[in-house]
């Protein structure tokens, strides 16, 4: 009996794992079919646009304009996009990847605005495992928190710590800006309350 029962435990585990096994080879195959076939299709699109946009130049101001609006609003899916590969991609379940990630793009926006960085991380965090739905969120909490003090408060410097307490994973953004009041709206926009 006893040997059955073992033998019932390990058949049940090893099914267990061949099923997220699966889960992780099909979570990559949509991360390399989204790359491959929409990225290969977003930045023929952009080109094109910005080989047109050159070509209207001063002749036909309109259309150079929306050629300019075609070409941001494609760069703007294809930078979507590869958050959503990024997210998808099992890979990149750990808070080692994730950190890298959310530097990369810190980095990316402070210099672009000339504004200090400061980016501290509790060496605790590591390389934990960290669950696709969650890295996700807080990937695009932290963006929105990073896009609304570059957009609105007028920084010179950001700070942008990444901790652990009582087996909570903390995210704070801070800047030395002007502020805001957080219960004024703005004519048909969040305000840079979309977090």
């Amino acid at each position: 009996m006893a040997l059955f029962l073992t033998g019932s435990l390990y058949a049940f585990f090893r099914y267990r794992l061949a099923r997220a096994m699966e889960v992780v080879s099909v979570r990559d195959q949509i991360a390399r079919d989204l790359h491959d076939e929409i990225g290969s299709t977003l930045s023929s699109v952009a080109l094109y646009s910005t080989v047109a946009q050159k070509k209207a130049g001063d002749k036909l101001p309109e259309a150079s304009e929306m050629l300019g609006r075609i070409t941001e609003s494609t760069t703007s899916v294809m930078e979507a996009m590869n958050d959503i590969v990024w997210a998808v991609n099992a890979e990149n379940d750990n808070m080692g990847h994730l950190v890298q990630r959310m530097r990369a793009f810190a980095v990316r926006m402070t210099e672009a605005a000339e504004c200090a960085l400061q980016f501290e991380v509790d060496k605790e965090m590591g390389n934990a495992r960290i669950g696709m739905t969650q890295r996700k969120n807080l990937y695009l909490i932290f963006k929105e928190a990073l896009n609304n003090a570059m957009k609105y408060a007028a920084c010179t410097t950001i700070h942008v710590q990444l901790r652990r307490a009582n087996a909570e994973t903390i995210l704070t953004v801070e800047d030395d800006g002007i502020g805001f009041d957080p219960c004024a709206k703005r004519n048909g926009e969040l305000g840079g309350n979309g977090l």
